[in-house]
């Protein structure tokens, strides 16, 4: 069976593409894959950012773009499910940008 993901007409995410794995459909980006460190802030998911990763970038990084560092190094397959509770990892910046 080929699972095909449907992404929403709006929102934060709509954008984003769609690859296929042979585990079905993964919903995002692949960038370099940003590993869980020592240092890593942890956040847990209130109501208020529930299935928002780009929130919670935005709350800790200033912007709503390193939604798919949040979700790498958090093991997070689909950004759209990510309910209240789950403890995120949030890397450094510096391990994000050149800045």
């Amino acid at each position: 069976m080929n699972a095909r993901a449907v992404l929403p007409s709006s929102g934060a995410y709509t954008e984003t593409p769609v690859y296929g794995l042979p585990e079905g459909a993964v919903f995002g980006l692949r960038r370099v894959q940003i590993l869980p460190a020592n240092n890593d802030k942890l956040y847990t998911v209130t109501a208020k950012n529930e299935n928002r990763l780009d929130a919670v970038s935005a709350l800790f990084y200033g912007v709503p773009d390193f939604w798919w560092a949040i979700a790498d190094a958090s093991k997070i397959i689909d950004a759209q499910k990510v309910p209240v509770g789950t403890v995120l990892r949030i890397p450094a910046k510096s391990k994000l940008t050149s800045e």
